[in-house]
């Protein structure tokens, strides 16, 4: 390929990918995100926060699958969890081996979120104890398919969802 023939492909993606982002609705962006709704989480205080699953997964053509389980994973430095009752939806809350996290996950039990809607799913939290970024692993389950949103940096095909944790006092429960 020639470097005029790169250059001018390049840029044809770049204008695609433009596209698709000024066509792209709320801010969803194909993630797995998190939704604090206004509140400030403070360490060491309680709260809640909702991952937000914004479409279904793709299938070995690239057509859109229903999401009929979601799976989140709290590291050690959170000290609670637990999941919020939703309407459809069976909730299990988990604790990981040796005080290592938690594992909170829904399982749909009256019908699949399908790829044209989304869905908050809320967990109320004792916030970590020291301020900082924290990331939040989330699998979303379609069937035979699935979707990890687990890779660090908002740039990866799959980015970890993340929730800033500021420093203060934490809220009573």
């Amino acid at each position: 390929m020639t470097r005029f023939n790169a250059r001018l492909r390049a840029l044809i993606v770049a204008s695609l990918a433009g596209a698709l982002l000024v066509g792209a609705a709320g801010p969803a962006h194909g993630h797995a995100t998190t939704q604090t709704y206004g509140s400030t989480p403070k360490a060491d205080g309680y709260g809640a926060f909702w991952i937000r699953i914004g479409h279904g997964c793709e299938d070995a053509n690239g057509d859109p699958v229903a999401v009929n389980r979601v799976v989140v994973i709290l590291s050690a430095a959170w000290q609670s969890a637990r999941p919020q009752q939703i309407a459809g939806w069976r909730s299990k809350r988990t604790e990981l081996r040796r005080g290592s996290g938690y594992r909170v996950e829904w399982t749909a039990t009256g019908g699949d979120l399908r790829d044209d809607e989304f869905q908050d799913f809320g967990i109320s939290v004792k916030y970590p104890a020291v301020a900082g970024t924290y990331r939040v692993p989330v699998v979303q389950h379609c069937g035979a398919y699935r979707t990890a949103w687990v890779e660090d940096g908002h740039d990866a095909a799959h980015p970890a969802a993340t929730i800033t944790v500021a420093a203060g006092s934490g809220s009573s429960h």
